[in-house]
């Protein structure tokens, strides 16, 4: 993926922290997982979703605010290029997924990123975002049998689970980053994406079809999704909070009708190899956006998989509303909760 973005009139990226080096995931929270991987994979024409509940016994020492909790969810999951597109719907217990729903009177929409690292232990990713102010809300280990091909994969013993096994948890940042963060500790040697891909789904989405869950199908409309935008009213509120994890100040620089479609401003946040992008809008989809989703990942960036000539009536043709913008083109659907920012440019 391109950790550059070289469109007229852009800033220059703020260095991230070492500790993080790429955002490999975004995730929608809804109060129906099904529903919403089966609207998205009729609108986007992605890979392969898998489907599958995550509860106890596999979930275990699961906390949210520092307490224990019985909290379990439904996901789907599967990979636009390298970005995870992840669905989940709160089944049980408190957790940073419902509070997130019921602040938006149930809709819809991008709750949280996760953020890769490459050195380090979790404890200490945990511990630095704690210095910065975004606190760890909710946690949980997993410990689940897989398969790999046709190869199964056994559960670790119990005593080797907690001390080696995956780990994740989210931060409570909504009122801050307007996007909550997740971060992971997987056992020793697996990926996220090679424990994503040992998971055994309850499901496949399309029915029965296993073949494109890490790799496109020939008549994908999208190549991948490489950037989140968190749109927000206030670009003096949005620095003040992302530049705690900098190590110096962004350019911020005005849009109209080039970089995005529409009036506004926009800077970068660069994490080694993937970008986000903090955007207060004046005017145009984006202000659009903001007003029917409110502040947080309203838009990614995304690649078409051939020409944006042949993607724009593709997307059309699934029910996206599209307005071509100079290179690129901003796209929004009634049932995904997000809108598209479409360019061929690296």
């Amino acid at each position: 993926m391109s950790g550059k973005y070289r469109r007229p009139r852009t800033p220059d990226g703020l260095a991230v922290t070492p500790a993080f080096t790429e955002i490999t995931q975004i995730s929608v929270i809804t109060r129906d997982t099904d529903a919403m991987v089966d609207a998205l994979a009729a609108a986007l024409h992605p890979g392969s979703f898998k489907v599958l509940s995550m509860t106890a016994p596999e979930l275990f020492d699961r906390l949210y605010d520092g307490e224990p909790s019985d909290w379990s969810i439904r996901a789907g999951l599967t990979w636009i290029g390298d970005m995870q597109l992840e669905i989940i719907q709160p089944l049980t217990g408190r957790t940073v997924f419902g509070d997130f729903l019921e602040a938006r009177g149930g809709r819809p929409g991008v709750e949280h990123i996760y953020l890769d690292r490459r050195t380090g232990s979790l404890t200490d990713a945990i511990t630095l975002l704690a210095e910065a102010g975004f606190p760890w809300r909710q946690e949980a280990h997993m410990n689940a049998a897989g398969k790999l091909g046709w190869m199964p994969l056994p559960a670790m013993p119990g005593f080797m689970a907690r001390k080696h096994g995956a780990r994740f948890g989210y931060t409570s940042t909504q009122g801050t980053l307007k996007v909550d963060v997740e971060l992971a500790r997987f056992p020793p040697g697996v990926s996220q994406r090679l424990a994503l891909r040992a998971a055994i789904p309850e499901k496949w989405v399309p029915a029965g079809d296993d073949r494109h869950f890490e790799s496109m199908p020939a008549d994908t409309i999208l190549r991948d999704i490489d950037a989140p935008y968190v749109v927000g009213h206030s670009m003096d509120a949005l620095l003040a909070h992302w530049g705690r994890l900098t190590d110096r100040a962004p350019e911020v620089v005005p849009y109209d009708d080039d970089a995005l479609p529409g009036r506004g401003r926009v800077a970068r946040v660069g994490f080694n190899t993937t970008s986000l992008f903090l955007v207060e809008p004046e005017a145009g989809m984006v202000a659009d956006v903001l007003e029917r989703n409110g502040e947080g990942v309203g838009l990614v960036r995304a690649r078409p998989a051939g020409s944006l000539g042949d993607a724009v009536p593709a997307l059309e043709a699934r029910g996206w509303a599209v307005r071509v913008v100079g290179e690129g083109a901003g796209a929004t659907h009634p049932d995904v909760p997000f809108a598209l920012w479409l360019t061929e440019s690296p």
